[in-house]
C-alpha cells in the first residue's frame, strides 16, 4: 500500500519557474513485535528509512524482524 503512494507522489508536479518541480519520497517500515516500545520501533524505522535512502531514494524499505524460529514454523503447520 505505501509502494502505491509513493508511486502515485511521484507523478505529481508543481508548476515553477524556470523549471518544473518533482517530488518523491523513501520510507522506512517496521512492524511491531511482543517486546517493543516506541524508542525502539522509532529507530527500527529510521533505519529502515536511511537504507531506502542509500539505496538510491524514492523507494520503501521494512525493518528486519527477528521472529523466533518455532513462532515461523506453527504458522506454517498450521
Amino acid at each position: 500500500m505505501l509502494d502505491e503512494i509513493r508511486h502515485r507522489f511521484a507523478e505529481i508536479h508543481y508548476p515553477a519557474q524556470p523549471t518544473d518541480l518533482f517530488c518523491t519520497f523513501s520510507a522506512g517500515v517496521v512492524s511491531l513485535g511482543a517486546n517493543d516500545d516506541s524508542l525502539s520501533l522509532a529507530s527500527q524505522a529510521d533505519t529502515a528509512l536511511y537504507c531506502a535512502k542509500h539505496a538510491g531514494r524514492n523507494q520503501v524499505h521494512s525493518a528486519l524482524v527477528d521472529v523466533p524460529y518455532n513462532v515461523v514454523l506453527t504458522e506454517i503447520e498450521a
